[in-house]
């Protein structure tokens, strides 16, 4: 993980809930669906001003995703 990103919370929660009809991950989840936030899935920055990379994910169903892994 780099330093200064943001992570956290219970890493064995499954299967991902629901808060108000948005899916939940775990840190660990997005981290298996970018194959550990490999530089061979960046898709981009978030531009003058933003705050960490959009990586492409496989979610464990499936579905491309793509992830924003908040740094500071």
């Amino acid at each position: 993980m780099k330093s200064g990103c943001l992570h956290g919370g219970n890493l064995s929660r499954t299967p991902a809930p629901k808060f108000r009809g948005v899916q939940v991950f775990t840190y660990r989840e997005l981290e298996i669906a970018t194959d550990g936030f490999s530089e061979a899935n960046v898709i981009g920055s978030n531009g003058i001003g933003g705050h960490g990379l959009m990586y492409r994910g496989v979610l464990r169903d499936g579905t491309m995703a793509a992830i924003n892994l908040l740094c500071t």
